[in-house]
């Protein structure tokens, strides 16, 4: 089993600490949450073996997320997949991170 499935079956026991607050405070859905645990998991990772994806949540919405890096490989900041827009939201997840 992998750690996707492995983090699915964790939301659907009710067990995710991460997605009862964010479907408490934000009205996320289950099957919004999977589908972004989904979409995260895909992550391409970069040329030096980083992630490139994180999960947002804001004003009752999921936002996928792109992490970038400055040419020395440290992180810079996360941004909109869609508008490239910088992301000044307070909550995310990466696929590292414990749900």
């Amino acid at each position: 089993m992998n750690n996707l499935e492995i983090k699915k079956k964790i939301v659907e026991k009710g067990d995710s600490r991460i997605f009862n607050n964010w479907h408490e405070n934000q009205g996320i859905s289950k099957e919004e949450f999977i589908k972004g645990l989904e979409w995260l998991y895909k992550d391409p990772l970069n040329e030096n073996g980083k992630w490139t994806r994180e999960l947002g949540c804001k004003d009752g919405k999921l936002y996928h997320l792109k992490r970038v890096y400055y040419n020395d490989g440290s992180f810079a900041g996360f941004y909109h997949e869609d508008t490239n827009m910088r992301w000044y939201g307070h909550v995310s997840i990466s696929p590292q991170d414990r749900i």
